[in-house]
């Protein structure tokens, strides 16, 4: 699918920081997109899933060019798309992607004491922690990864994961559970981290 190829090439070159091939790549397969969700003709109701991705990583280029009222318009539009579509109000379990959706709006509206907040809610006061350690490793939250307080909160939630992970192997050892030759994949995952 052309469009797939584009959203994902698009964001490598976002995450390599060639914001100007980013762009154009975007523009170059989406600029009809872009532009009924600037007019204000695309109902957020009729916006598909899949052209989450490409709007996230254009706000996150509009940003890094400057433009941050329109990066704005394009998040507050993602974020009403989440809200009907009640990826984050229904309260019931749902899949990874869709459970984190408060906090990917406050990203996408540049709110980092709101993303931080709800991440410290999320992990330390909920316990809901499947998924949320890969999340923030993973670029997702690229434009906030450089700020200090990002970099405390996930040397935190970092040293906390890999404390329980030490707890589950101490465990599975006294219970005779463990396999020596997972020491050695355990190894080489933390060379590759």
């Amino acid at each position: 699918n052309k469009e797939v190829v584009a959203t994902r090439m698009a964001r490598i070159y976002y995450l390599q920081g060639e914001f100007h091939k980013a762009k154009e790549i975007l523009l170059g397969e989406f600029s009809d997109l872009f532009e009924v969700i600037d007019k204000g003709l695309l109902n957020v109701r009729d916006f598909k899933t899949l052209h989450i991705t490409p709007v996230r990583t254009y706000i996150e280029i509009l940003r890094e060019e400057g433009n941050e009222s329109q990066a704005l318009k394009y998040a507050d539009y993602l974020c009403a798309h989440f809200k009907i579509h009640k990826y984050y109000d229904s309260g019931l379990p749902t899949i990874n992607h869709k459970k984190f959706q408060r906090m990917e709006c406050f990203y996408l509206q540049n709110n980092i004491e709101a993303f931080l907040d709800e991440v410290h809610e999320i992990y330390f006061e909920n316990r809901n922690r499947f998924g949320l350690f890969g999340s923030l490793k993973s670029s997702k939250f690229h434009a906030f990864e450089s700020k200090p307080e990002f970099r405390e909160l996930f040397n935190e939630i970092k040293r906390e994961t890999h404390m329980a992970r030490s707890e589950v192997i101490e465990y599975l050892k006294n219970q005779g559970d463990w396999k020596e030759s997972w020491n050695t994949e355990l190894t080489e995952i933390k060379v590759t981290n």
